[in-house]
């Protein structure tokens, strides 16, 4: 990360706590495409992905990020977005997520 031009470089330390969080959040997403069916909306996986984080001892990094909404971004099919959708959408058993 650069702050002022200059590079941050992190300590070992860091770098060990930063795998430990990269670790549950590989956790979560194992978790929630176990969850992830025909019907489920995207309402569904953020409630999912919010309990499953703070059960964790995490918490969601994108929630209240500048206002962000939800605890995980999600889209369906061909809605490519980086963000959340102003209403909950519905999975299809030919949807993509």
């Amino acid at each position: 990360m650069l702050r002022g031009g200059a590079v941050d470089i992190k300590t070992a330390k860091e770098i060990e706590l930063m795998r430990e969080v990269c670790n549950l959040a590989a956790q979560t997403l194992s978790c929630v495409g176990d969850v992830i069916r025909p019907g489920i909306t995207t309402q569904d996986i953020d409630d999912f992905v919010h309990r499953d984080t703070l059960a964790r001892g995490c918490k969601p990094a994108p929630l209240n990020y500048r206002g962000f909404p939800k605890s995980c971004c999600t889209s369906v099919n061909e809605v490519v977005c980086h963000a959340y959708q102003g209403r909950a959408s519905c999975a299809m058993a030919t949807s993509l997520m």
